[in-house]
This record gives structure tokens, sequence and C-alpha cells, in this order.
């Protein structure tokens, strides 16, 4: 009787741990974009207008929730503006693209630029990119789009 008992409960012990395992697993699991920084440089003429741009962004994730922090400045047309902004973001997996749809922008006080000047490049509200991340290393990771490299992210350790 002893015996019997004993390997039920072996069998109880063992099927805990895996159940742990699995869900230790999933949870570390669900993220879909790295936590990482970024400094973005853009360059380029639209319209006869030049546009120049160096960006900090930083990727956050926070309990089920993504944001992209981005600072720097822009200039446009030789006039300089201050940006801070925090984009939250609503992510979802498409096969081996992962879809980014912005569903909420915070503005810093420090940040010149409204909805009355429109910038290229600068996330919207509303607006949806597909993505393809790929890791290069331990903490690195490529964010492309289109089969073109936006930009390289390093990671953050937890």
């Amino acid at each position: 009787m002893m015996k019997r008992i004993s390997s039920y409960a072996m069998i109880f012990l063992f099927s805990i741990m895996i159940f742990l395992f699995i869900a230790k697993w999933i949870n570390n699991d669900t993220r879909l974009i790295p936590s990482c920084v970024s400094n973005v440089k853009l360059n380029f003429i639209e319209n006869k207008n030049e546009i120049r741009s160096n960006y900090l962004i930083n990727i956050i994730n926070s309990n089920e929730i993504t944001y992209l922090v981005m600072t720097g400045e822009v200039t446009l047309n030789g006039i300089m503006y201050n940006i801070a902004r925090r984009y939250m973001l609503d992510v979802n997996r498409q096969g081996k693209f992962i879809s980014v749809r912005i569903i909420n922008v915070d503005f810093y006080r420090t940040d010149q630029i409204r909805d009355d000047i429109l910038v290229r490049g600068l996330p919207v509200l509303n607006q949806i990119y597909t993505l393809l991340i790929s890791q290069t290393e331990e903490l690195g990771y490529i964010f492309e789009q289109n089969n073109s490299p936006l930009f390289y992210c390093r990671g953050v350790p937890d």
C-alpha cells in the first residue's frame, strides 16, 4: 500500500514540475517585441523640404503593454524642433511578422511638433506597421520593414 501511495505522489509531483516549467516558459515568451534602446538618424529630402532627424528610441515592455518612447530633434526647412513622446503599441503576431498599431500618443512638455507640423517618418495615431524582428546576438535585434532594415536595437537585460 505504501509503495502505491509513493508512486502516485511521485507522478503527482512530476506533473506539477512539468506544469510549472511550461507555465514559466510561456510567461517568458509572451513578448513579441524585445525591450531595447536604439539611436536612429534620418536625413532625406521630400518635396524640396530637407528633413534631418536624430532620435533616441526606447522600447519598453511593461505588464503586457509595449511602449515606444522617442526623444530627439527634427530639423525641418532649417527650423529645429524637439521631439519627446511616448507611443502605446498594440502588438500582434502574424506568421513570422509582427503587426504594430499606434493606439495612443502621449506628448511630453518639451515636444514641439504638433498635429499641424507633418514630419515624414514620425509615427501617428492608428498607423500600422508590419515588422520582422531578427535577433543578431544575445541582446541585439534588427527591426525590418519591407525587407529593409529600419534600425538596430540593443536589448535591455531583465
